[in-house]
C-alpha cells in the first residue's frame, strides 16, 4: 500500500475512534468529507506525504479532435478524463462491507468469523467427481471468458504489484511475513489437500492494492487496466508496454514465424527479471500481468495480435503514404472494433440471455444504425463483476488443454501443471491444434463445482497447493463485497429475511447445503449465492449474476466514447465502414483470418450441430478497406 492509502486509512480509523463513528457513518459519510479544506490543520510533512493539495491529481491534456483511444484509458470521457483509466477506482454497486468499516475482512452478521474459504470451496464447490459436459457450448466459450473479464478490469495483489515476496503462510523453509496485507487461508487438519501436500497448513493469499485517493472512508479497489474493452492484453496499457510490442515499421506488432505459424513472444522469467525475446534477441520487458496468464488466455491475445497485423498489412497497401504511427493506430482501431462486435453480438447474450441483453441494451443495432455515446454513463470497472459475477466461468474450466492435430486429427492433452508443455503450444506451432480442440470439445457444465482444488497455475516445482474456489471467496471478502441477499434487493428488489425467502432463486436442497456452513442468511457470500442460483432459461448464469454482468457491459458500451458502434464522435466509423464490420465480422471469420485451419464451425462458441457445421474459410469475405478509413477519408 502506498503512503497515500496508508495515511488516509489511518486517519479514517482515528476519526472513527475519536468521533465514535458507526460503521455506516464510516462507510457512507466520511468519503463525502472534503479533506482539502482541512489542509491548514496538517503539518507540512503530512501534506507532503499525502500530496492532498488541489494540484495532486494530474489530469491529462485531452485533444477533442484526436480520433484514437489512449493506451491507458485516459481522455475517454472528456469531462472526467481519468474515468476508466489505469489505476482508477472501480465502481461499487453497493457500499462496501468491511468489519471495521475501513478495510478489515467482512464478518458474520453476529460478529463471528465467516466460514473458512477453503472449507466452503471443498464442500460447496466440490464433491462432483463426474462433471457433466455442456450440451451447448465449447471450450472456446469457457476460455474466452478469461480474456473478456481481464480486458475490462484487473486487480493486483500487493506482492505482484510491488514485486516483493510477501509469504502469508509458513511453509518448509519459508517463514510467514507479519504484514497487514497478508491474509492466508487456514487449512483444516482433515483437509484432503494433505494427501498431496502433507505439511501445508495455510494457503497463500495477499490482499489487493487499493486505489490511491485523497478521501476518508473505506478501502476502494484499483484497476490496473482500462475499463473499456480495448484489447489491452494485446497492446499494453502504457507507451512503454506498447513500444516493446511494436516493430515501428508498417504499423505492425512484433511477430516471429515458428514452424510456419506467426507467434508473439511468450514472456519468460528468470532470476534476474522478466524478458521478452524476439528473433533470438531478449530485452527486459515492461511489467504486465497479462503476460502471466494461462496459455488459453494468451491464445486469444495471439489471435487478435495476428488480426492487428493483418489489418496493418492491408492498410499499408491502401494507404502507402501513411506513417507507421498512422497505420498502427488505424489497425488497432479496426481490430478493437472487430473484437467488440464479436463480444457484443455473439458472446454476451449467451451469458445473460436474450431478454436481459435487450433490457440492458447491449446487443448491436441493425445494419446501417449507430448507437449513441452517453457521457454520463460510468465507464469504470465494476468491483462486483471483477470479484464475483465475472468469475462464474471458473465452474466451466478444464484442468487440461485439448488439442486436435489439424492434419491427422490426432487428439492429445496438455495439463496446466506442465509449464513447459503449456509454452510449447506457441513454440511448437500447436496454436491451431489448440484452437481446433477448443471449438470441437464441449466445455464443462457451469454448475457449483469449481476445479483447480490443489493447484492454480502451471508451476511444477511448487510444493504447496492453491484452491481457485477458495481464492474466489477470499478475494471478494478482500474487496469488501456485501452478502448475496443485499444484491437480491439491489437487482430484484427482493428483501430476504429468512432462509425460506431464498426459494424463489435457489433450490430447496441447495438452501439446506448453504445452511450447514453459513450461520445466518445474511452471511452468504455473493459468489456462493450467485453460483447456487437457478439459471435463467437461455443463459449460463442466474438472475443476480446476470444483473451485474448486464450493468457492467451497459456501462462498457455506452460509457466508451470510442465504442465501435457509436456515431457522431470524432473516432466514429462511417456508415459503410460500420456495415463492413457488422456484416463480415464474427468469431468464425476471425479464426479464419488468424489461423491456417481452412475450416471452422460457423459459431465457435457453440457445439457442432445440424445448424452449426464446419464452414470453409473461403466463404468469409474480408473487410473492404476501399470504403475509407478514419471517418471515411
Amino acid at each position: 500500500m502506498d503512503r497515500n492509502n496508508f495515511y488516509f486509512e489511518s486517519v479514517t480509523r482515528y476519526v472513527q475512534e475519536t468521533m465514535c463513528a458507526s460503521k455506516k457513518t464510516t462507510t457512507r459519510y466520511l468519503p463525502k468529507v472534503q479533506v482539502e479544506k482541512f489542509k491548514s490543520y496538517m503539518n507540512n510533512e503530512a501534506v507532503t506525504k499525502v500530496a492532498c493539495d488541489a494540484g495532486h491529481v494530474r489530469y491529462p491534456k485531452c485533444s477533442v479532435n484526436y480520433p484514437y483511444r489512449s493506451l491507458d484509458g485516459s481522455c475517454n470521457n472528456l469531462g472526467r478524463p481519468l474515468d476508466g483509466s489505469v489505476s482508477d477506482c472501480m465502481l461499487r454497486l453497493l457500499y462496501p462491507d468491511f468489519k471495521d468499516g475501513v478495510s478489515q475482512l467482512r464478518t458474520s452478521a453476529n460478529g463471528s468469523p465467516l466460514p473458512n474459504a477453503r472449507v466452503l470451496s471443498t464442500h460447496l464447490f466440490g464433491g462432483d467427481d463426474c462433471r457433466s459436459l455442456s450440451t451447448q457450448y465449447t471450450e472456446f466459450h469457457s476460455s474466452l471468458g478469461g480474456l473478456v473479464v481481464g480486458d475490462s478490469g484487473m486487480t493486483l495483489s500487493h506482492d505482484t504489484a510491488l514485486r516483493v515476496a510477501l509469504p502469508s503462510c509458513d511453509h518448509e523453509n519459508i517463514q510467514r511475513v507479519e504484514h497487514p496485507q497478508c491474509s492466508g487461508i487456514p487449512i483444516p487438519s482433515n483437509d484432503p489437500i494433505h494427501q498431496i501436500y502433507p505439511n501445508q497448513s495455510c494457503m497463500h493469499f495477499v490482499r489487493t492494492i487499493p486505489c490511491a485517493r485523497c478521501r476518508l472512508g473505506p478501502r476502494m479497489i484499483s484497476s490496473s487496466v482500462p475499463a473499456a474493452l480495448d484489447l489491452n492484453s494485446v497492446y499494453g496499457v502504457s507507451t512503454a508496454m506498447s513500444d516493446a510490442r511494436r516493430t515501428m515499421v508498417g504499423g505492425r506488432l512484433k511477430s516471429q514465424i515458428i514452424k510456419g505459424h506467426e507467434i508473439f513472444a511468450v514472456e519468460r522469467t528468470n532470476a534476474t527479471g522478466r524478458f521478452r525475446c524476439f528473433e533470438g534477441k531478449c530485452e527486459v520487458s515492461p511489467f504486465d500481468v497479462r503476460n502471466m496468464q494461462l496459455p488459453t488466455a494468451q491464445m486469444f491475445a495471439l489471435l487478435f495480435h495476428r488480426n492487428h497485423n493483418n489489418h496493418a498489412r492491408k492498410l499499408a497497401k491502401c494507404r502507402p503514404s501513411w506513417s507507421d504511427e498512422q497505420i498502427f493506430q488505424e489497425a488497432r482501431r479496426w481490430n478493437i472494433a472487430e473484437y467488440q462486435h464479436c463480444i457484443f453480438s455473439e458472446y454476451l447474450k449467451t451469458l445473460i440471455g436474450r431478454v436481459l441483453s435487450y433490457k440492458f441494451e447491449i446487443l448491436p443495432k441493425s445494419t446501417g444504425q449507430f448507437s449513441a455515446y452517453k457521457p454520463n454513463a460510468k465507464l469504470k470497472s465494476v468491483v462486483e463483476f471483477q470479484s464475483t459475477a465475472g468469475r462464474y466461468g471458473h465452474a466451466g474450466l478444464n484442468e487440461d488443454i485439448n488439442l486436435i492435430d489439424p492434419i491427422t486429427g490426432e487428439k492429445s492433452k496438455i495439463s496446466f501443471r506442465d509449464a513447459a508443455k503449456g509454452e510449447s503450444i506457441f513454440y511448437e506451432g500447436q496454436v491451431d491444434g489448440a484452437i481446433l480442440g477448443q471449438i470441437s470439445t464441449p466445455s464443462f457444465e457451469t454448475t457449483t463445482f469449481i476445479p483447480f482444488k490443489t493447484f492454480l497455475l502451471d508451476m511444477p516445482e511448487r510444493t504447496f497447493g492453491l484452491d481457485l474456489g477458495a481464492i474466489d471467496i477470499q478475494r471478494q471478502r478482500d474487496h469488501g463485497i456485501p452478502g448475496y441477499i443485499y444484491y437480491l434487493k439491489y437487482c430484484q428488489n427482493v428483501v430476504v429475511q429468512r432462509w425460506d425467502d431464498l426459494r424463489r432463486f435457489i433450490q430447496a436442497e441447495n438452501i439446506e447445503k448453504l445452511k450447514k456452513y453459513y450461520k445466518n442468511v445474511e452471511d452468504i457470500d455473493l459468489f456462493t449465492g450467485g453460483l447456487y442460483e437457478r439459471k435463467i432459461a437461455d443463459a449460463l448464469v442466474g438472475p443476480t449474476f446476470a444483473c451485474i454482468i448486464g450493468i457492467t457491459f451497459h456501462n462498457v458500451k455506452y460509457g466508451d466514447r470510442f465504442f465501435y458502434e457509436h456515431g457522431s464522435q470524432v473516432g466514429s466509423f462511417s456508415t459503410k465502414q460500420l456495415n463492413e464490420i457488422k456484416t463480415k465480422t464474427s468469431f468464425a471469420s476471425i479464426l479464419c483470418k488468424t489461423t491456417k485451419l481452412g475450416k471452422v464451425s460457423r459459431d465457435p462458441l457453440r457445439l457442432l450441430s445440424r445448424t452449426n457445421q464446419f464452414v470453409d474459410c473461403s466463404k468469409f469475405v474480408d473487410i473492404d478497406y476501399q470504403v475509407g478509413v478514419a471517418n471515411g477519408n
